[in-house]
């Protein structure tokens, strides 16, 4: 940085210089799932993004565990969907942090980027203090294996883990069902791991392997951006 103001994180990184735009939170969201058979519930949340929207981060948690997924429909919403196929009852919280222009507040404090264009303000709640959870260079601590705990509320960015092998016992065949990141927040604690978008239908059943995607689990302390 050649000259301006540089703000940095309680752990000394800089999030702001006259050259960067940070991510902020844009919106949140939540929905209460829906039960659509016995071995199913689920709830979606869509959010707007901004027109002029660079990258889009969702970070997301459920008070059951579920397999969560994000994707970008045709209007270019973001949309996170969280399946559980137990079929319980819970509660889907999205947090969208992206790159935009804020509002000018009445009072308090302003940052310009060298463009001239309003890139902070002291209303905003900037991405910080993101950690990233187990070692993709370990099949036993990523992806579909990954499997940790973590005291406090935290959101995870939906990826997917990898797929299960199951094998029918009577006919034989088997299956492969996809699995994706899970963040369960209980109320104190947050279970961070894999978890099935499809139920496999019942006894009859054995897991015959798995497929892993041995990806690291972003996640984020979300109780600062409630």
């Amino acid at each position: 940085m050649d000259y301006g103001i540089m703000i940095v994180n309680d752990a000394g990184n800089p999030f702001i210089t006259p050259q960067s735009v940070p991510l902020s939170l844009y919106s949140k969201g939540s929905a209460n799932s829906i039960k659509l058979s016995s071995g199913n519930s689920s709830a979606t949340v869509t959010l707007a993004r901004p027109n002029n929207w660079g990258a889009v981060i969702p970070f997301a948690y459920t008070t059951q565990p579920c397999a969560l997924k994000a994707s970008v429909d045709a209007n270019n919403n973001l949309v996170v969907t969280a399946i559980n196929i137990l079929a319980a009852s819970f509660t889907l919280s999205v947090f969208l942090f992206t790159e935009f222009t804020p509002t000018l507040p009445d009072y308090g404090f302003a940052s310009w980027n060298v463009a001239g264009d309003l890139v902070f303000t002291n209303e905003m709640k900037v991405l910080t203090d993101v950690q990233t959870l187990g070692n993709p260079a370990s099949d036993t601590d990523s992806g579909i294996t990954l499997d940790k705990t973590l005291s406090g509320r935290f959101a995870v960015i939906p990826q997917m883990t990898g797929v299960i092998h199951w094998r029918n016992t009577v006919a034989g065949n088997i299956v492969q069902i996809p699995n994706g990141f899970s963040a369960y927040f209980n109320g104190s604690t947050t279970r961070v791991n894999s978890q099935a978008y499809i139920f496999t239908g019942g006894s009859g059943w054995v897991q015959a392997g798995y497929s892993n995607n041995a990806r690291a689990a972003i996640v984020l302390d979300v109780s600062k951006y409630l």
